[in-house]
């Protein structure tokens, strides 16, 4: 027989729910023509893009297009409402090295240009944009698990970075 003192461990355990996101895309015609369309029923044109056949958007120009779109959400979103910045101009280039001699060619290194004009210093533009890249951007975190992503500054016409 036993006798004694039991110790009860109680463990909480947080359940970390995953966001799922979820997008449809459809064949348009008998060609690579493709429309994709996320939650809000927005349409976007995909095709493999060709001499011939150039409209719509590359699947590789899109993953670049949602980088500059999630980093741009980011930065916007600290400057304008964080920092209480005015801007009147705000642009992004975006530039994707792929490897060669592949059959799948990857990016290996990506390079963001952002042009903004504002009213806030070039030290909070951009810590604006190293938050957006190394923290809040969840299209950079994935990237950067395969190419290098680098960014540059013009900030009211002069080369900050």
């Amino acid at each position: 027989m036993f006798c004694g003192m039991f110790i009860v461990r109680i463990f909480v355990v947080q359940t970390i729910h995953k966001a799922q996101v979820k997008i449809i895309l459809e064949r348009k015609g008998t060609s690579y023509n493709m429309e994709a369309k996320g939650s809000t029923g927005d349409a976007v044109l995909l095709n493999r893009i060709t001499p011939e056949s150039h409209t719509g958007t590359s699947p590789m120009e899109l993953i670049l297009e949602g980088l500059a779109g999630c980093s741009s959400i980011d930065v916007l979103l600290v400057l304008e409402e964080k920092q209480r910045a005015n801007i009147s101009l705000y642009k992004v280039e975006v530039e994707g090295n792929r490897q060669e001699g592949k059959a799948a060619r990857p990016f290996d290194d990506i390079h963001l240009h952002f042009m903004i004009d504002t009213d806030v210093s070039a030290t909070k533009v951009l810590r604006a944009i190293d938050l957006s890249l190394e923290k809040y951007c969840s299209v950079a975190k994935m990237l950067e698990k395969a190419a290098k992503i680098d960014y540059s500054l013009t900030l009211c016409g002069q080369k900050i970075k």
